[in-house]
């Protein structure tokens, strides 16, 4: 499929820049990467168009994906452009129908994983580097427009070489950054676990101390309502052991009289 046919590019020359729109006459569109000033990062999801600039005296590199929806399924193109802007020219060059050929050293082209399509680079000494986060095989450059600059001849593959350890070292930092943040976050939960668990047990304990508390303040007011009885009781036990002639004593009488009273009871009419 000729991109001709998926795709139009319409440009707008403002002196020394010109502005390029990438717009698909059909279904979506998505910047797999470019060394250009794009309006979009490279990977960004899918959308209906994208402009990047491009200076005179600079070449560039496209690589993006045109998606056209089908009854069944969308079907998905991949394309590489090449784009110059020279000294002289009218206009930005860009052949919508001849198809990017790499050199023999510097080869690439846009590959699809399980994550989807990235453009990948395969170096004179068999290298392969990708700006896929987790690639097939090799290693991963994530700097905009570096693979695009290689593959133009523009940047050395020790620059390619140096993004690579350097996201490598990112990534492992990221790695170790999360795992630290977890046990941490692990810390915490089993912190406020024990302290939710010994708030509830407190909590708990407290209740249980104000029911005995409950108990024991029954228990003395029942005792405060029973010592008038029990000492009455023991005033008329005490008086009724004195002698036989109990009854005639003016301490006995009164003794049973107040315990009578406490209890509920006139002794007086039972003579």
């Amino acid at each position: 499929m000729r991109a001709s046919k998926l795709l139009a590019v319409p440009s707008n020359i403002e002196g020394s820049e010109t502005t390029l729109s990438f717009i698909p006459k059909k279904g979506r569109i998505r910047l797999i990467d470019t060394n250009l000033r794009a309006a979009i990062k490279p990977l960004s999801p899918e959308c209906n168009m994208f402009s990047m600039v491009i200076k005179r005296g600079e070449r560039g590199l496209v690589a993006l994906t045109v998606t056209r929806p089908r009854k069944d399924w969308d079907e998905t193109f991949p394309f590489i452009f090449e784009v110059s802007f020279g000294e002289r020219d009218k206009e930005p060059k860009i052949d919508l129908n001849k198809i990017w050929i790499p050199s023999s050293e510097r080869v690439g082209e846009i590959v699809y994983t399980n994550q989807g399509y990235f453009l990948q680079i395969m170096t004179a000494d068999g290298k392969f580097f990708s700006n896929c986060d987790k690639p097939d095989r090799g290693a991963t450059v994530m700097k905009p427009g570096l693979l695009c600059r290689f593959l133009l001849g523009l940047s050395p593959i020790d620059e390619v070489e140096r993004a690579a350890i350097e996201h490598s070292v990112e990534e492992s930092a990221r790695e170790q950054l999360a795992k630290a943040k977890a046990k941490i976050e692990g810390n915490d939960r089993e912190y406020w676990d024990a302290i939710t668990a010994a708030t509830e047990k407190y909590n708990k304990v407290a209740k249980e101390n104000k029911l005995l508390q409950e108990r024991i303040e029954a228990r003395d007011l029942e005792l405060s309502r029973l010592r008038p009885s029990h000492k009455a009781a023991v005033d008329l036990a005490n008086a009724l052991s004195k002698d036989w002639q109990w009854c005639l004593r003016t301490e006995t009488v009164v003794a049973l009289a107040n315990f009578g009273r406490i209890i509920g009871i006139d002794f007086s009419r039972h003579k």
